[in-house]
């Protein structure tokens, strides 16, 4: 059994167990905190994003049971860091200094960073970074 953290308007507030069940993996979250609207849960890890369900109320809190065959896992992020109602701020300096380029762009010495979907280019994630809130490959710049 694997167990991750459950982050709630930016605040840990619960955990996720993963485990197998038959052919089935089960993600299996609880949280002590009741929110007065529709909590949509999401997985996080690897730069990627998936929609996991929508938390109901249970007893002193929420929570969400959801099993995945095989197949399913597929559209998951591989390495799962956290699930959470929304992406978690990430503190990240990077000492690359980017410019403004043409088409979207932005350029760098020796780099370039063209903007992407990352939903469509699962198989590249290893050259996909966030730069400003937005997706992009990074390549090298022949010059």
């Amino acid at each position: 059994m694997h167990s991750l953290p459950v982050y709630i308007d930016g605040v840990e507030s619960g955990s996720m167990k993963l485990y197998k069940e038959g052919l089935m993996t089960v993600f299996t979250a609880q949280c002590g905190v009741k929110q007065g609207g529709i909590v949509r849960l999401y997985l996080y890890g690897g730069g990627k994003c998936a929609l996991l369900g929508t938390m109901r109320p249970n007893g002193s809190g929420m929570g969400i049971v959801r099993r995945f065959s095989r197949t399913e896992l597929k559209k998951l992020p591989e390495n799962i860091e956290y699930a959470a109602d929304r992406p978690l701020r990430e503190n990240i300096v990077s000492d690359t200094l980017w410019r403004r380029g043409k088409k979207g762009c932005l350029i760098a010495d020796g780099l370039i960073a063209i903007p992407a979907d990352e939903n469509r280019l699962g198989a590249v994630s290893d050259k996909l970074r966030r730069i400003e809130g937005r997706s992009y490959l990074i390549f090298e710049r022949k010059l």
